[in-house]
């Protein structure tokens, strides 16, 4: 749906107007979500196995909240110093010269790569471990 409604953007209504084209995409992305969503909550409320309710304020969801705060506020707040730190970096590279912003594209693409290829190889490893501990278990019970 997004994709014929972004064809239907780029190609009919805006074909030649690229700025407009691009506004037309997102609001085709933004609707496509929005009309995804409606269909979710009626297969829920119709016959999915999952329910669609509104959720009911309870002492065990006011607990719940309070120890969600208490652990992601610490997260959080690490990420922002972490983005305004990348962000000062950034700008201090793009100061100094151009070949320094060359060098660090390419760096960043290499780190970048090696953090999909760890992490290719850890839930790989993940899996293996898994099934290592889920053959230990059975043979245990």
């Amino acid at each position: 749906m997004n994709i014929a409604f972004d064809a239907l953007c780029v190609f009919f209504l805006f074909s030649g107007m690229p700025e407009k084209a691009v506004t037309g995409v997102a609001v085709a992305t933004i609707c496509t979500r929005f009309i995804e969503l409606g269909c979710c909550i009626i297969h829920s409320i119709t016959r999915g196995d999952v329910r669609f309710h509104l959720p009911v304020r309870d002492k065990m969801a006011r607990h719940l909240r309070k120890d969600f705060l208490k652990y992601t506020i610490p997260v959080q707040a690490n990420y922002i110093v972490w983005c305004g730190a990348l962000t000062a970096t950034m700008t201090i590279i793009g100061h100094v010269s151009a070949d320094m912003v060359a060098s660090n594209s390419i760096a960043s693409v290499v780190k970048d790569l090696a953090i999909v290829l760890c992490g290719g190889i850890s839930s790989g490893a993940l899996c293996l471990l898994g099934n290592i501990w889920a053959t230990v278990i059975r043979r245990w019970l």
